[in-house]
């Protein structure tokens, strides 16, 4: 039973966009859009960590990004609070050899049988982090290696607390999604391509502002019970996430920089005024960019650590 943890349309995740507003990225890739949020401008930052179909009570499983979980042998889902989200049987070996935790299950959502290769390369990375060469890729990139270093931690060998539904929370890796392990691994083996360039930037761009945001107290995602709207149909209700349209409502995950479009546009529609600082070209700025959020934040009201 996936959910949706945010934007209200994800569902255009590689369509780089050069604005703020409504489109899809993730640890998560593929989306189902969401009924509450509209497409207004900031809907969506970004979507790297899957977990973001509707978590429902019924129906099949081919949502988008959900994949054909029962085949993956999908066992259930640590839940920290009362609403477990799925409970299966296991029916086959999961893809990749990273141990699981104590219910089997080892990402926010076991990965979709077409992520299958790159669940096993996130495997061989938290097994071995050095499978990414962070100075092949900072020089390849012309990112900064502590960015680099920063990310690889945050993405790939850190459990997160992500918010999955109304009182439920699963620790748990960033589900693997396939085009953020083939752009790991063009970017440490050459130079890469205007497109994939823009891709990459606005990836690491959001991933290295999230963990700063994590670090700094705010949860990846906040539960609370107006953030999120039920739904019913025929075939299965549950829960959409609702986009916050308050700053207090703000999670690091919809704070930090679009993977989608770039930048920080969407920070309007939660009621932020944008920093007045761009990101630069290889990210050079990208700390001073951290620090004008934080002190929007604060201004805001916003306790930082």
């Amino acid at each position: 039973m996936p959910v949706s943890k945010h934007s209200p349309d994800e569902s255009a995740s590689h369509t780089p966009d050069a604005g703020g507003g409504s489109d899809h990225t993730s640890g998560a890739g593929h989306i189902t859009e969401a009924r509450s949020g509209g497409n207004g401008p900031g809907s969506d930052p970004s979507t790297p960590h899957k977990g973001d179909s509707p978590i429902g009570t019924g129906g099949s499983h081919d949502l988008p990004g959900t994949g054909d979980l029962d085949s993956l042998g999908h066992t259930g889902d640590d839940v920290v609070g009362h609403e477990s989200v799925r409970h299966d049987s296991e029916t086959s070996p999961l893809p990749g050899n990273s141990e699981a935790r104590p219910d089997g299950a080892r990402y926010v959502e076991e990965p979709a049988l077409e992520d299958a290769q790159a669940a096993r390369f996130y495997d061989e990375v938290r097994a071995n982090p050095d499978v990414l060469d962070i100075n092949a890729i900072s020089s390849n990139t012309g990112i900064n290696t502590q960015v680099l270093d920063r990310v690889r931690s945050h993405f790939f060998l850190t459990k997160h607390l992500v918010t999955q539904g109304p009182d439920a929370t699963h620790l748990a890796y960033f589900t693997p999604r396939g085009d953020l392990a083939d752009i790991w691994q063009a970017a440490g083996q050459r130079s890469l391509s205007p497109e994939e360039t823009m891709k990459f930037e606005r990836y690491i761009a959001h991933e290295y502002m999230e963990s700063h945001l994590i670090e700094a107290g705010v949860p990846y995602l906040r539960d609370e019970p107006h953030l999120w709207e039920h739904f019913q149909n025929p075939d299965e209700s549950g829960y959409y996430r609702a986009w916050p349209r308050e700053p207090s409502d703000a999670g690091a995950h919809e704070l930090a920089a679009s993977e989608n479009r770039g930048g920080l546009n969407h920070l309007r529609s939660m009621g932020f005024d944008v920093p007045n600082v761009e990101l630069t070209p290889n990210l050079s700025n990208i700390d001073e960019v951290v620090a004008a959020v934080f002190q929007e934040l604060r201004s805001k009201g916003i306790d930082l650590k």
